[in-house]
């Protein structure tokens, strides 16, 4: 594959520096910089969790590729609740969000599905049940990006490298990953 930017080729990229490139070019550059409660945007999935909302507010992110993992970023509602709230959804508080989620100008996750739309589904509708610990304790607000790979090995390196670009780019951000 060859990379053009500004106008100039780049030399070919292989492995893991095609990824990261592709990542910071495509992926990272485009995630909105505000914070969800100050966008002009309407947010269906802070008022609507049903499965048709889910699924149109991912369709924007099929590409019809024939490629059929997907990494996702969600930014999450902040609460100021969260101690308690992980504590009962979750049984236990977490202490490695206490300072850094409160501190957090906005909450972001990024995470891998073979099934996008039915992971989405376990984040917003089963917290604390299949759905992660973090969203059930920080509701997704908002799909940021979704992103597509043809092999679960190659997404699981895109899911890292991502969320380490998301933390260069917005250090003020809190951004949890599984793993």
């Amino acid at each position: 594959m060859h990379y053009r930017d500004s106008g100039a080729s780049l030399p070919r990229l292989q492995g893991d520096e095609a990824v990261r490139y592709r990542l910071r070019h495509d992926v990272v550059s485009s995630i909105p910089t505000d914070v969800w409660y100050e966008a002009d945007d309407y947010l269906p999935l802070r008022h609507d969790t049903d499965p048709l909302t889910i699924a149109s507010t991912a369709f924007r992110f099929c590409t019809g590729e024939p490629r059929s993992y997907a990494v996702y970023v969600l930014e999450c509602a902040y609460s100021r609740q969260h101690r308690n709230v992980a504590a009962t959804q979750l049984g236990a508080y977490r202490p490695g969000w206490k300072d850094e989620v409160d501190s957090a100008r906005r909450l972001i996750y990024v995470g891998r599905a073979k099934n996008l739309l039915k992971r989405l589904h376990q984040h917003l509708n089963e917290p604390g049940d299949v759905g992660a610990n973090f969203t059930a304790v920080f509701p997704p607000v908002r799909i940021l990006d979704v992103s597509w790979y043809p092999s679960k090995f190659t997404a699981d390196r895109a899911e890292r490298f991502t969320a380490e670009l998301l933390r260069e780019r917005f250090p003020d951000d809190y951004i949890s990953q599984p793993g």
